[in-house]
C-alpha cells in the first residue's frame, strides 16, 4: 500500500489527509478514527482493501497531524470533513467510522453529502450505550486541561484518582492486546497517536460522548449500513446491536465473538469478508 499524505486548511484549521488510490476504484472509502486515535489505526484494514478501493484517512482534529478546532461543535466538525471529501472528490463515498469515528460518520448523515453506505464498528449511538467503565474513563480525559498538548495522557491517567480502578487496566489490557499488531507492523500504534492527542480537542471529543443521542439519525437513515459490534467489547454495550435494530430494523448488524472493543486493529481479517461483502451488495 502506497500511501500519500496531504496537509490542507479547511476554514483556518489544518488537517492530515493520508490517500490511497487505484486505477479502476470498485468505490470510495473514507475512515474515521476513534478518541485519541488517527489514521494509522485504520492501516491493518486499509491493507486488505488497497488494491480495489480508493481509501482516504482523515486525522479528526486536534489529533495526529490534524490541527484542534478553536470554536469546536460537531456541527463544525462535519462540516469541515465534508469539505474535504469533496476536495478530494471521493464522490459517494462508503464511510467508515470507529467508536467516536462511528458517531461523527453518522452525523454525516445530515450534512448533504452523498454518502453510499455506512460501516459503524464498536460505536455507541447515545451516551446510554457505553459502558460502565468507559464513563469515568471519558470523564477523566474531559478533565485534562493543563496543557495545549496530552505528551503523555497514559501518564497522567495513571497519575489520577481514576488509576487503580480505570487507567491502569484500560492502557494495560489495551497494550496487551495491541502487542501483536505492533510486532507485525514494527512500530507501536499507541504511543504516537496518544503523544499527538491535543489536550483540548480530547476533552472537546469527551464531552460529545458523554452526552449526545443519534437515535433520530439512524432511524431516518436513508442509505444501508453495517453496524459492527464485539462481544468483549469493555466500552460499547453489546445490547445496543439489538437497541439498534429496534430503532431501524432495516440496518445490518454483524457480532464478533472472542475480541474487544479494537477489534479492526488486532484482528482486521475477522471483519473484512463481512465489509466486503456489505459494500458489495
Amino acid at each position: 500500500m502506497i500511501l500519500k499524505h496531504h496537509f490542507i486548511n479547511v476554514n483556518h484549521n489544518d488537517y492530515h489527509v493520508a490517500i490511497n488510490t487505484v486505477k479502476k476504484p470498485k468505490a470510495n472509502l473514507v475512515m474515521l478514527h476513534g478518541l485519541l486515535e488517527c489514521y494509522m489505526s485504520f492501516i491493518p484494514l486499509m491493507e486488505l482493501f488497497c488494491s480495489d478501493y480508493n481509501i482516504m484517512a482523515i486525522d479528526l482534529p486536534g489529533f495526529g497531524d490534524s490541527g484542534a478546532l478553536p470554536d469546536f461543535s460537531a456541527e463544525n466538525v462535519t462540516r469541515d470533513l465534508k469539505e474535504i471529501i469533496e476536495y478530494f472528490d471521493f464522490k459517494n463515498p462508503v464511510i467508515f467510522g470507529h467508536s467516536l469515528g462511528g458517531i461523527i460518520a453518522l452525523m454525516l448523515a445530515n450534512s448533504g453529502l452523498n454518502v453510499r453506505k455506512f460501516v459503524i464498528m464498536n460505536s455507541p449511538y447515545k451516551t446510554f450505550n457505553l459502558c460502565d467503565e468507559a464513563i469515568p474513563y471519558l470523564k477523566g480525559i474531559a478533565g485534562i486541561r493543563h496543557s495545549n498538548i496530552m505528551l503523555d495522557l497514559v501518564s497522567a491517567l495513571k497519575n489520577s484518582d481514576l488509576a487503580e480502578k480505570i487507567a491502569v487496566p484500560f492502557v494495560d489490557k489495551f497494550d496487551k492486546e495491541m502487542k501483536p499488531v505492533n510486532d507485525k507492523f514494527g512500530f507501536d500504534f499507541l504511543a504516537p497517536t496518544i503523544q499527538k492527542s491535543n489536550a483540548k480537542a480530547s476533552g472537546d471529543f469527551s464531552n460529545l460522548m458523554l452526552n449526545f443521542d443519534l437515535t433520530d439519525i439512524i432511524r431516518d437513515l436513508k442509505v444501508p449500513a453495517l453496524f459492527i459490534f464485539s462481544e468483549l467489547d469493555d466500552q460499547v454495550k453489546i445490547e445496543t446491536a439489538s437497541e439498534v435494530t429496534s430503532v431501524n430494523p432495516v440496518v445490518q448488524i454483524h457480532i464478533v465473538k472472542d475480541y474487544a472493543h479494537g477489534v479492526f486493529i488486532v484482528a482486521p481479517e475477522k471483519i473484512y469478508p463481512v465489509i466486503l461483502d456489505f459494500i458489495g451488495k
